[in-house]
């Protein structure tokens, strides 16, 4: 899997840590048009977005969850895959807490991009129990050989990315409520086209070092390769464009 330590927020730290994921999807027949996939970094890093042809069950428990405070199209399951298709092994890093290094973009009538709008800090309409605390940061450290994949799978409405996905019903309670572009965004009629940039922090691996070496926050710098280090934009990376399903 793309992330260790799965169920909790999917985020990178401050020292070095990034998010990742993203790239081409897999939409149902006559409602989706895939784009080619970008091709690999210069570090032979490849990101994919895509979604399962077959929809989530929907008397499935997290998905009820979700769709009963935001917007349907924002609960599709995504399924992000970090692909090495170079020459070299990569050390990629990975927290627990810190800021997301994945956004995302949507694509509007025009044919441009821009990026998909924040969730609006709004306090009225916030639910402490949303609100994700993070008590103590886990690093990660992953080896990515020549080949490998990691996957992982992720909603739009996750509550790391902060985007504007809550679908708030009309405020009846003579406040002014922020306006929400990203909800309209996804309740506008048509294709509804997204991708991902992502920035990776890693380095390449030392040769010398075998498969079986163990990594750890405290060993993985020393195993990069000589004259190189930790770089918190190792990769900088754009997924292909997909079109979200019509329903999730």
């Amino acid at each position: 899997m793309l992330f260790p330590g799965r169920g909790l927020p999917l985020v990178l730290v401050a020292v070095s840590v990034v998010m990742t994921a993203i790239g081409f999807a897999q939409n149902d027949a006559g409602s989706s048009l895939q784009s080619q996939k970008p091709g690999p970094s210069d570090d032979g890093l490849l990101v994919i977005l895509s979604a399962d042809s077959a929809p989530e069950p929907s008397d499935s428990g997290q998905l009820k969850n979700c769709v009963a405070r935001h917007h349907p199209l924002a609960c599709v399951l995504l399924t992000l895959t970090l692909k090495n298709e170079g020459r070299e092994t990569v050390l990629t890093w990975w927290s627990t807490c810190g800021e997301p290094g994945m956004d995302f973009d949507l694509q509007k009538s025009d044919g441009s991009w821009e990026p998909f709008p924040p969730a609006p800090i709004d306090y009225r309409d916030s639910h402490l129990s949303d609100i994700p605390i993070c008590f103590r940061s886990i690093t990660y450290i992953q080896k990515l050989f020549p080949g490998e994949s990691h996957v992982e799978q992720i909603r739009l409405a996750d509550l790391f990315l902060h985007l504007d996905t809550t679908d708030l019903p009309p405020p009846d309670d003579g406040f002014i409520h922020p306006h929400h572009p990203g909800v309209a965004f996804l309740s506008t009629p048509g294709l509804h086209t997204i991708r991902v940039r992502l920035r990776v922090v890693g380095c390449v691996r030392s040769l010398k070092l075998s498969p079986s070496d163990p990594l750890n926050e405290f060993n993985a710098r020393s195993q990069c390769a000589a004259g190189t280090d930790v770089d918190p934009r190792f990769a900088v990376l754009q997924s292909n464009e997909m079109n979200l399903p019509a329903r999730p």
